[in-house]
């Protein structure tokens, strides 16, 4: 029994380690069982793995590893509160990242708007009667994190 990573590169023969990432191991329940293990998965984990059984004919199987990764908003990156004067346009960026791609959705809690998707939120024209508080919710149908911010005119 031969386990290989995503690049191809040989990680065990039979209970042989030949990978020096020693988050990987070889677990046996049973005798005719040989499971790769992975403690503390990282997004570059991602990708096939094969087993390959030296028998005649060779049979081999290839596992695809998919690694989700929590949605997170760089807060250095993306808009903070807001004081601006009235009649001038306004951009509002959320700078997210997560696997796979984490959906961005605005809210507003005083504006009687539909929801607008995506990182971009831009107002035209701004005028004294919008007083707003908007929430930017991402999420990749696993977790979401929220994040609120004031605009004020």
């Amino acid at each position: 029994v031969m386990w290989f990573d995503t690049l191809g590169v040989l990680q065990f023969i039979l209970e042989t380690r030949f990978t020096k990432d020693s988050r990987k191991y070889l677990m046996r329940p049973y005798a005719s069982e040989w499971n790769l293990h992975i403690t503390e998965v990282q997004d570059g984990d991602r990708g096939n793995y094969r087993c390959l059984v030296n028998t005649r004919p060779v049979q081999f199987r290839k596992i695809f590893l998919e690694v989700l990764v929590s949605p997170r908003i760089n807060l250095n990156f993306s808009s903070s509160n807001q004081k601006i004067w009235s009649g001038s346009d306004l951009n509002l960026f959320c700078d997210v990242s997560g696997y796979p791609t984490p959906n961005v959705t605005w809210f507003y809690k005083e504006l009687d708007q539909h929801d607008v998707r995506g990182k971009l939120l831009t107002f035209t024209c701004l005028d004294k009667t919008i007083k707003a508080e908007y929430q930017r919710i991402m999420s990749i149908n696993v977790k979401y994190e929220k994040n609120r911010n004031r605009l004020k005119l």
